[in-house]
């Protein structure tokens, strides 16, 4: 049987630029090779590993992507985008992602791929998200506690959370992610007891 790879990649379409970053995996998967997605990037943030040998992957020259798309490879070099990308956009009913939604971590949970996600309300305040889908591709199914990771209040992470990466330890979640106010940035951690998370 074959080895499948599966990619997620943010769609950015705005004018607001974002500085250039190359982390190690853009070594391997290099801009050209993004390109080619038919989506032109400066910029390659590697995302989680998943099973089946993929990563997914925030990209974007624009100040942050605007939606999620998802492609396909049996070599890792060579991507085929699905048909019906962005397969996870901003809902504009939620105010909290109406601007946009990016920079996934997708994780296989039981029968379900989870989803943790960044959305913007505006420009510069970002909360993050979770959503659930039985395929990892289509009807997803966002938490009804959504924002689940919100900024503190006068706190070190008081303008924006995002930058989501979550692990299940066998006894509870744990979720990093970067936290902003003003221009000073940190990792913070949050917890959540037991496997099940409430859909």
């Amino acid at each position: 049987m074959a080895r499948i790879s599966i990619l997620a990649i943010p769609v950015s379409t705005d004018s607001h630029r974002h500085p250039s970053i190359r982390q190690d995996f853009a070594t391997a998967f290099d801009i050209i090779k993004v390109a080619s997605l038919g989506m032109e990037f400066m910029t390659v943030l590697p995302g989680s590993e998943l099973n089946a040998g993929g990563r997914p992957l925030s990209g974007g020259e624009q100040y942050e992507p605007n939606a999620i798309g998802y492609a396909t490879s049996k070599d890792g070099l060579k991507w085929t985008k699905h048909e019906n990308n962005p397969i996870f956009r901003p809902v504009s009913e939620n105010a909290w992602e109406k601007e946009r939604v990016t920079a996934c971590q997708v994780v296989r949970q039981g029968d379900w791929y989870l989803i943790f996600y960044i959305g913007f309300r505006d420009r510069d305040h970002a909360q993050i998200g979770v959503a659930r889908s039985r395929d990892g591709i289509s009807d997803w199914q966002r938490h009804s506690a959504n924002p689940i990771i919100r900024p503190g209040k006068d706190k070190w992470d008081h303008d924006a959370v995002y930058k989501p990466y979550a692990i299940f330890d066998g006894r509870r979640w744990l979720l990093w992610y970067n936290g902003r106010r003003g221009g000073v940035e940190q990792i913070g951690l949050a917890l959540h007891d037991g496997e099940k998370l409430g859909f």
